[in-house]
């Protein structure tokens, strides 16, 4: 998809009467639409520009699940067959959470501040992304979109045929992540999403498994979080400075 296409869709948005920056419809970095981008160029529907970060409008109720939403699958679409990560030394990835976006919740704004402390004192990549039911993965930079930012899918109320549906989409898009990654792909995850990933990381016919560590946690989230800031360290001290 060509950016002329998108600055079209931000000029229509904009004479409907909706404010949207480019770089809310446009990843200049990927040269591809960010999440949002793409889903209207599919659909047209510009009404969803109305909905603020946080606002839920997709939510599992009556057994309707938020992974049969057009958007939601769409979004799916775009993950396997458009976008691919940007080339990274690491990459964490964390569970979603109830807050959205996510980055308003205490644990990631703790990983955030730690991958930032990293990366301004030894000048290596790290991006971190979230494993989301229904969204999958969710990279920090398009949290704060729709519908990646309006959606509420407790855990304890997905279905088996759902928990099947997430394990092979990830098993899908999980190799893109380790083969832009340079170093480790690192998982900070409780009990349910553990049981997730570790069933997708079996699935995955990857040579480079050996990228992947995952940490799980339970009530001691934050000194979890401590232990995968001391592991990149680690690492980066042997790779970087004693080599």
């Amino acid at each position: 998809m060509e950016r002329e296409e998108i600055m079209y869709i931000k000029k229509k948005a904009e004479r409907d009467g909706y404010k949207i920056s480019l770089e809310d419809l446009y990843d200049e970095v990927l040269g591809i639409p960010t999440p949002l981008g793409y889903i209207l160029s599919e659909t047209g529907d510009y009404n969803i520009l109305k909905y603020r970060p946080g606002d839920i409008v997709i939510s599992k109720f009556n057994g309707w699940s938020p992974f049969n939403h057009i958007h939601v699958r769409l979004y799916h679409k775009y993950l396997k067959n458009l976008w691919n990560p940007s080339k990274m030394d690491f990459c964490v990835i964390m569970p979603c959470t109830k807050k959205k976006p996510y980055y308003f919740s205490v644990t990631h704004r703790t990983m955030i501040r730690y991958l930032e402390l990293i990366r301004n004192k030894y000048y290596v990549s790290i991006d971190l992304f979230s494993i989301s039911e229904p969204m999958l993965i969710v990279p920090l930079k398009y949290e704060h979109l729709y519908p990646l930012a309006n959606y509420d899918f407790p855990p304890k109320l997905m279905e088996k045929w759902e928990k099947d549906f997430m394990i092979k989409e990830i098993a899908e898009i999980l190799p893109k992540i380790i083969s832009s990654t340079k170093h480790k792909v690192i998982f900070v995850l409780p009990k349910h999403h553990y049981k997730i990933v570790s069933s997708a990381i079996e699935i995955i016919n990857n040579a480079s498994k050996e990228k992947i560590t995952v940490y799980p946690y339970g009530r001691l989230a934050f000194k979890t979080l401590r232990k995968v800031y001391e592991y990149i360290l680690d690492i980066i001290k042997f790779k970087f400075i004693e080599a």
